[in-house]
């Protein structure tokens, strides 16, 4: 829509006034769904085994108003698509092939570490990741008000899971 990127537009240069440049934080800051940036860098963290930066992610995201079940669905959606690319690979496409097969398309920026992640994990792992994402989705539905500590807990396993030597 060129309306809606106008004023995408509008309101960045309302953010930059009188900067001599933009930057691409400033981009992130004005323009992107800092929610969504938010979550991103929680799953990235957490599957690239950075259980740690994951645990203060979510605590920032979930003291600004994120619901803990939002990280826990963001985290599954993540999981699935490693484990759609990580089958076709192991069905006998190259990873960038399996890559260029999921739709969306992953973000230029998170290309390089979701082909690592996918060399990182095995099929196993990430069906066993799956499963740990899928019983803390269940629970924090039936227990909404232990969500954030079920989360905290999930981001912890998948850390974990994702340190673990490749078999």
């Amino acid at each position: 829509d060129r309306a809606l990127s106008r004023a995408e537009v509008e309101k960045l240069a309302m953010f930059a006034r009188g900067k001599d440049m933009i930057e691409e934080a400033d981009v992130e800051a004005a323009v992107g769904d800092a929610a969504e940036l938010a979550l991103d860098r929680i799953v990235m963290a957490a599957a690239s085994g950075r259980s740690g930066q994951a645990v203060t992610e979510c605590d920032r995201i979930v003291a600004s108003g994120e619901s803990a079940q939002g990280v826990i669905l963001a985290l599954q959606r993540h999981f699935l698509r490693l484990h759609r690319v990580r089958s076709g690979h192991e069905a006998g496409r190259s990873i960038d092939d399996a890559m260029r097969a999921l739709r969306p398309p992953p973000h230029f920026k998170q290309k390089a570490a979701l082909e690592e992640q996918c060399r990182q994990w095995t099929l196993a792992r990430l069906q066993t990741a799956l499963a740990k994402i899928g019983e803390a989705a269940q629970a924090a539905r039936l227990k909404s008000a232990l969500e954030s500590t079920l989360a905290e807990h999930l981001l912890l396993e998948i850390g974990a899971l994702a340190k673990e030597k490749r078999v």
